[in-house]
């Protein structure tokens, strides 16, 4: 079998911990896709996404990763610039946008984008995991930081105990 549909080379890969015949894609052509894994579905592409900027603007944003939610319905996206997303799969809509903030508090999701023009690869999500007990995420970010952020608050986490 064969799932055709990306523009550009796909980064990453996921399939739900549950027995879904699900798989999700994220590639260079600035979408998230879900298939249908059955060898005999009448359609393999389930959904496609893009990042939705708040700006309106009509700029294209890559995923750089993603893997399913703690419950296989909902998947949870990387993007290049800073964001990590978790999304409705049924509804086609992002639930949750996860920014880091520097000591200040402002976020640090590509001020030098809008400046400049250009993308700052320096807020890349380079990867994620899930923490296996706690609604945290971990992520690893192209300016050698690592963030947690709590899905429930959707902020950074204050606390890094739950990490033991």
């Amino acid at each position: 079998m064969v799932l055709e549909g990306h523009s550009n080379c796909i980064w990453s890969l996921a399939c739900p911990v549950t027995q879904q015949p699900l798989l999700a894609s994220a590639a260079a052509d600035s979408t998230v896709k879900i298939w249908d894994t059955r060898p005999h579905s009448r359609t393999h592409l389930r959904a496609s996404f893009t990042f939705r900027d708040d700006d309106a603007t009509d700029e294209c944003v890559n995923p750089t990763c993603v893997t399913w939610d703690w419950d296989g319905r909902g998947i949870i996206v990387g993007w290049e610039n800073a964001f990590v997303e978790l999304w409705d799969v049924e509804k086609g809509v992002p639930t949750l946008k996860l920014t880091s903030t520097d000591p200040a508090g402002i976020p640090t999701v590509c001020l030098s984008r809008k400046l400049m023009g250009e993308p700052d690869k320096s807020t890349l999500v380079n990867c994620f995991v899930k923490h296996p007990s706690e609604r945290l995420v971990i992520a690893g970010y192209e300016d050698r930081n690592i963030r947690i952020f709590d899905t429930r608050s959707g902020t950074p986490s204050s606390s890094q105990s739950a990490l033991y």
